[in-house]
């Protein structure tokens, strides 16, 4: 992935990734829903998409921390759980 300028397909992936839809980014950017699907379909300014891939960019390391406690969070119970069960 580029470091400057990400491609519209990166912009679409790196959003996926973060588990955004088209809306919540554009509210969390302060564009419009139709800037973002631009930016999706190549349509946009260089500075436009830069600032999407920098927010999208960003945005990825909580979604990695998030995965990161849910499966700690099953694990968790789980254990709870099987604990449970031989309590019982």
């Amino acid at each position: 992935m580029s470091s400057s300028l990400p491609t519209p397909q990166e912009i679409r992936d790196l959003r996926m990734a973060a588990r955004l839809s088209q809306v919540e980014l554009a509210q969390l950017t302060g564009l419009s829903r139709n800037t973002v699907q631009a930016a999706e379909q190549g349509r946009l300014t260089t500075r436009t998409a830069r600032a999407l891939g920098c927010v999208l960019r960003e945005l990825q390391v909580p979604s990695d921390r998030l995965t990161q406690v849910e499966r700690q969070l099953a694990d968790l119970t789980a254990q709870v759980e099987q604990l449970a069960r031989g309590a019982a």
